[in-house]
C-alpha cells in the first residue's frame, strides 16, 4: 500500500476529515481503475479487463490508516 500512500495521500489536501475521506475514496477509486500495476504488465485494472484477461480477477487491498496519515 506504499503506492497509495506515496502517490496519493501525502499530496491530497487534508483540511478537515469530511475532506480528507472524500480526497480518500476518490483515491482509491483512480488506484483501482486507472493506476497502472505491475502484476498487470504495467497496465490499470480497466486496461486488463478491456483486453480480455481473465475476468475473475480480484484485487483487494487492505489499508491501515494512522492517524498521523492526515498530519
Amino acid at each position: 500500500m506504499k503506492t497509495v500512500k506515496c502517490d496519493y495521500i501525502s499530496i491530497m489536501p487534508k483540511p478537515d476529515r469530511l475532506t480528507a475521506v472524500k480526497n480518500l475514496a476518490e483515491a482509491f477509486e483512480h488506484y483501482n481503475e486507472n493506476h497502472p500495476h505491475s502484476a498487470l504488465s504495467y497496465r490499470s485494472p480497466r486496461e486488463y479487463r478491456c483486453q480480455g484477461s481473465d475476468s475473475n480477477l480480484l484485487i483487494v487491498f487492505y489499508v491501515q490508516i494512522m492517524p498521523d496519515d492526515f498530519v
